[in-house]
């Protein structure tokens, strides 16, 4: 099944710095060794949050993305739970759910068009109004999916403490242990980096059970640790939660189903989009496989 989510994978993509003068790289490595001499003080976690925040940014003007993340984990580690966001007015109100239905509606589709679309609609709004923590935060992981990595940095890192607890957050935050799991030469770090990273992408799906994206990520790492019980979990899950997909995700669903011996959550499937999609050649070539793999014992 490919996997195209927000962050996965995408975070290869991320731009080169290439053409910046050599002074400007030797600051930036003098900004990394201060910033780690500050680190290594005995300061409030508050004023740690922020140092690492810096961090992973000058990591990133570095070339050492990976290095970043493991920053920006840090230092949304030392992030304390706020009291809730302030309060949209609202003009800032109509606008994050203008951006947010987008975000829903073509949330499972390509990450990077609908990054595109969301940068479009309401990234100048969002910078001229930096007050608007909703709509910022909602932009971060697009800012990501773009390579804005100082946009993402900042815009996640301010919203954080108010959103901490929100399918957003966790699925963020997941996305970059996974990523940081793929690159990891320690075998037994790798492992629980994984292990923590499907943990906070579990606790999205809880927040929010009808986001598809999240299903489709979990899927693909299930399948690949060969985890079958927890697929077949998932695919559950996602019939039980009545989980809309779009027309070309769904083929690949049904036929991880029947590949599982699993030929009645299969029918199951079906039935359900097509309450969705009376109409899809999507459906009817699914249909047809479960058809045949039944007619073939």
């Amino acid at each position: 099944m490919k996997i195209d989510f927000f962050l996965l994978f995408i975070f290869f993509l991320h731009p080169l710095l290439l053409g910046q003068p050599e002074a400007s790289f030797s600051k930036n490595k003098e900004k990394i060794l201060n910033l780690t001499e500050e680190l290594n003080k005995n300061l409030p976690l508050k004023q740690q949050g922020i140092l690492y925040r810096d961090l992973a940014e000058a990591h990133y003007h570095d070339q050492e993305l990976i290095r970043g993340y493991k920053a920006f984990l840090q230092a949304l580690q030392c992030t304390s739970l706020s009291h809730e966001a302030p309060a949209m007015c609202e003009e800032e109100k109509k606008i994050y759910e203008e951006a947010l239905l987008l975000y829903r509606e073509e949330g499972g589709g390509n990450p990077i068009c609908l990054s595109k679309k969301l940068c479009d609609h309401y990234a100048l709004i969002g910078e001229e109004h930096p007050e608007y923590i909703h709509l910022n935060f909602l932009l971060s992981t697009a800012y990501a999916n773009l390579g804005m990595y100082d946009r993402f940095f900042k815009e996640f890192y301010k919203g954080y403490p108010y959103f901490k607890e929100t399918s957003l957050a966790c699925k963020t935050q997941g996305i970059l242990l996974i990523r940081l799991a793929q690159t990891s030469g320690l075998e037994e770090e790798r492992v629980e980096l994984r292990k923590e990273g499907i943990f906070k992408l579990e606790r999205a799906v809880e927040l929010d059970p009808n986001d598809s994206s999240l299903y489709k990520v979990l899927i693909y790492l299930a399948k690949e640790d060969k985890r079958e019980a927890c697929l077949i979990g998932y695919l559950e899950e996602v019939c039980r939660r009545r989980v809309k997909l779009s027309r070309e995700e769904i083929y690949p669903y049904v036929k991880e189903a029947i590949f599982l011996h699993q030929p009645v959550l299969a029918e199951d499937l079906i039935d359900l989009w097509q309450t969705w999609y009376p109409y899809s050649r999507s459906i009817e070539a699914a249909r047809k496989f479960l058809e045949q793999t039944k007619a073939r014992g």
